[in-house]
């Protein structure tokens, strides 16, 4: 009967320990995709996203707001994101805001930055507004801008000789 006590209270430990590190697990992964805190809905329209994966991070000023919700292209040229921002942190970007696709760090993954535009009385976002966006040039584009004229440069070197 002893026995049988002490294994019952083993077991139950067991499971509560379990659980309290499952929902601890839970919440933090859910902070981090800002699952639990109230959020709107932006979106951006780009050429090329670089890259860039739904989960990956929005940033305002440098500061986390928010993370890419979805990626949907629409035609050859033009690919929707679509950003979940807190809504804490909307009131902070006007219409005029510019979005675009860097990297987080030297080998990091791609995140999307927004900076603040240059009007003073610029509106306010809301839910479902689309915010203007800038490419800029990656490193493929230059690399391939680089191949050329080294074979630009050959064929006049051996025009030369």
């Amino acid at each position: 009967m002893g026995k049988s006590n002490a294994y019952k209270a083993k077991v139950g430990l067991f499971v509560v320990i379990g659980t309290v590190l499952l929902i601890a697990i839970l919440y933090s992964i859910g902070k981090r995709q800002h699952i639990f805190s109230r959020n709107i809905q932006l979106y951006a329209v780009f050429d090329n996203v670089n890259g860039l994966q739904t989960g990956n991070n929005v940033r305002y000023s440098g500061i986390d707001v928010g993370t890419v919700s979805k990626i949907v292209m629409l035609d050859e040229r033009n690919i929707v994101l679509q950003l979940m921002v807190e809504d804490k942190i909307s009131r902070f970007i006007k219409e005029d805001a510019i979005a675009f696709i860097g990297s987080d760090g030297l080998v990091g993954s791609m995140v999307v930055n927004i900076v603040p535009g240059k009007m003073q009385n610029a509106k306010t976002i809301i839910s479902g507004d689309t915010i203007q966006t800038y490419s800029k040039v990656g490193t493929d584009d230059m690399l391939s801008t680089l191949n050329t004229t080294n074979e630009n440069a050959a064929l006049l070197t051996s025009d030369l000789l």
